[in-house]
């Protein structure tokens, strides 16, 4: 009869009775309860015939309260405390031995812990004392400027630009998805993975631009190209430093993939499938070059940040040619 208000008391025997509980675990004959106190800290009080004082510590908030093989545990951001039914201690986890804790919650399973750590994800500590961070399924990093999907493929880069299209120089990290799993590719030194392109005609062909370190192409997730100034007509960005900014990517009909670069002679290059190049005779004038897509009719609509507007070119479907 839980819903019968009848069948309910308040236990009073709280030093205040009112205060806001947040966890409470019955170990033992023991009842144990969290009472929040806000940023000073929790006190956790244990019934049994009368109410004690069972711990606290200035400043830690309690995140969980959890039944274990042998008692119970109690996780705070920095440590799991584990204790037998009538409170005495058994084991105290405050470090990984390579890493310090910051920990939601704590699960014991025969000789195993479990912990969800905030910054090490999924820990297992095998006797309580041998700890591993278990890497999950999942992308890459959470630092994702771009999504693309075609045909069940899901591509996620990590790189970005600043609001002054500075690069974040994040480590190249792309998160392939297909399959039901990721597959994560990191590229050497190179930073700042801006945009994929996936080839409509062939899913396992992909294209990935870098806000610095040019382009790249791949096959069924293998690097099969990088292009930079050395190898294409990819110029680096500027008077000064090293950089090869390519932002946008766009496939016309014809197979061609379109290529916006910043701060160089020529914004737009193309890339033939048969891999010979078309740089496209114009040098627009805004400070960034952005993203851009070929259209139905074959237009071609290219973003300028910044409120610079678009930029739209109509190649007649013949790129290589530009007097039309």
């Amino acid at each position: 009869g839980l819903a019968y208000f009848g069948n309910w008391d308040q236990i009073t025997s709280l030093p205040e009775p009112n205060s806001k509980c947040t966890h409470v675990i019955f170990s033992g004959e023991t009842l144990y309860c969290n009472i929040s106190q806000g940023s000073a800290g929790d006190i956790v009080y244990a019934i049994n015939g009368g109410t004690r004082l069972f711990s606290f510590y200035s400043g830690v908030i309690n995140s969980s309260f959890d039944i274990a093989p042998q008692g119970f545990t109690i996780s705070s951001a920095s440590s799991l405390k584990y204790y037998k039914p009538d409170g005495s201690s058994l084991n105290t986890i405050s470090s990984y031995g390579w890493g310090i804790p910051d920990i939601s919650q704590g699960i014991v399973t025969g000789n195993y812990l479990w912990v969800a750590d905030k910054n090490y994800g999924l820990v297992k500590g095998e006797n309580m004392t041998a700890f591993t961070s278990l890497s999950l399924p999942g992308p890459a990093t959470n630092d994702v400027v771009n999504i693309s999907s075609l045909n069940g493929k899901t591509i996620l880069c990590a790189g970005g630009a600043d609001k002054s299209w500075n690069g974040m120089k994040r480590s190249f990290q792309v998160s392939v998805h297909e399959n039901n799993k990721f597959i994560n590719i990191v590229q050497g030194t190179s930073t700042d993975a801006m945009r994929s392109f996936i080839d409509p005609w062939n899913s396992s062909h992909f294209f990935i631009s870098s806000w610095g370190s040019g382009l790249f192409e791949y096959e069924n997730n293998t690097l099969m190209n990088h292009y930079n100034s050395s190898n294409s007509p990819l110029q680096i960005s500027g008077t000064t430093g090293s950089e090869i900014k390519v932002c946008g990517l766009a496939m016309d009909k014809l197979k061609n993939l379109w290529i916006t670069q910043t701060n160089v002679t020529g914004s737009v290059k193309i890339l033939k499938p048969g891999g010979s190049w078309i740089v496209y005779p114009l040098t627009i004038d805004a400070p960034v070059i952005g993203d851009i897509i070929s259209t139905e009719n074959g237009q071609k609509w290219i973003t300028l940040p910044g409120s610079n507007g678009l930029y739209i070119i109509d190649d007649n479907n013949t790129p290589d040619v530009f007097p039309d």
